[in-house]
């Protein structure tokens, strides 16, 4: 994961204006208008949750790659590969947002995050190693989207908060995940974890399609109210 700060700074650098803030009562904006938006909250909420169970899913990597009868040394070239391929999200991070939708986006980035703890299951290679893929490549489109929420939707004058709350919720996780993993993989196996997290993964995903499905539907429909036959 210490790649992620990395590509998440390149997709800083790519966001867009931010939209008009919320406001509380008399109109004057507050942090508790801020997480009651609807774009905002399910998005940092999805992120921390997906840290969560990917930090969990990273603990049994030494079981699964004793399991392959390999030596401990073979993580490292899984952790290369998977750095290489958040650094790649994070420079293509600019139009991939604009095209799929910060929910599409981060669906996207869970249901890759679900395949690799999936793919990691497996006991093969081959698997792995597509495994170290999909993880690189879904777990910074999670945060990405949820970050570029909080820069378009939050008042600069309290960008720095909202940004410290959402960077909290979202990367605090990752020490808690790790931790719950590493103490489970032995009574519980390596494998009930990955199939768990994959079970959850699917749960975690299926606000953020629905939302862009909706988004999707509201957009084609605008022309054809627009311009009525």
């Amino acid at each position: 994961m210490s790649t992620l700060p990395l590509s998440l700074s390149i997709s800083v650098c790519r966001v867009g204006a931010r939209l008009a803030p919320p406001s509380g009562p008399g109109g004057v904006p507050h942090p508790l208008a801020l997480w009651r938006q609807d774009r905002l909250r399910p998005l940092v909420l999805a992120g921390g949750a997906t840290m969560l169970l990917s930090g969990m899913g990273t603990a049994t990597l030494y079981a699964v790659v004793e399991g392959l009868g390999h030596s401990p040394v073979y993580a490292g070239p899984l952790y290369v590969l998977r750095g290489i391929r958040s650094v790649a999200v994070g420079l293509a991070s600019g139009p991939l947002p604009r095209s799929l939708g910060e929910f599409g986006f981060a669906a996207c980035g869970i249901a890759l995050t679900g395949a690799a703890m999936a793919l990691r299951a497996v006991p093969a290679d081959l698997a792995v190693l597509g495994s170290a893929v999909a993880a690189g490549t879904g777990l910074p489109c999670v945060l990405i989207a949820g970050l570029t929420a909080v820069q378009r939707e939050t008042p600069a004058e309290l960008l720095g908060r909202t940004a410290a709350t959402a960077n909290t919720l979202m990367f605090a996780p990752t020490a808690i995940g790790p931790a719950v993993g590493a103490a489970l993989v032995e009574p519980v196996g390596h494998q009930v974890i990955l199939v768990g997290g994959v079970l959850a993964l699917a749960l975690i995903a299926v606000p953020p399609a629905q939302r862009r499905a909706s988004a999707s539907r509201t957009a084609s429909r605008s022309p054809s109210d627009a311009n009525p036959a």
